[in-house]
């Protein structure tokens, strides 16, 4: 998972709730070669109270973000994966 330092990723390309979720969704934009940022958001309203501990993480929602011009790029590879293979 990469910072969210850099400015230039600002295109939101996909919410990711949970581990799986998010492990599925970059995995398909690495196979592609389509560089991503990630900003992790946790929701203190489920158990955990805001902190990652274990069962905790079902609670994540990742923040993918891409830059805006491989934005086409990342959407072939996350929305129409199977259709590539």
């Amino acid at each position: 998972m990469s910072s969210f330092k850099d400015r230039s990723y600002r295109c939101l390309i996909y919410s990711a709730l949970g581990n799986d979720d998010y492990f599925k969704v970059t995995q398909r934009l690495k196979s592609k070669a389509v560089p991503y940022r990630t900003k992790v958001i946790i929701d203190s309203s489920h158990p955990g109270g805001g902190s990652i501990q274990s069962g905790a993480q079902d609670y994540l929602q990742y923040d993918i973000y891409v830059q805006k011009k491989d934005e086409y790029r990342a959407n072939n590879a996350i929305h129409h994966y199977d259709k590539i293979r």
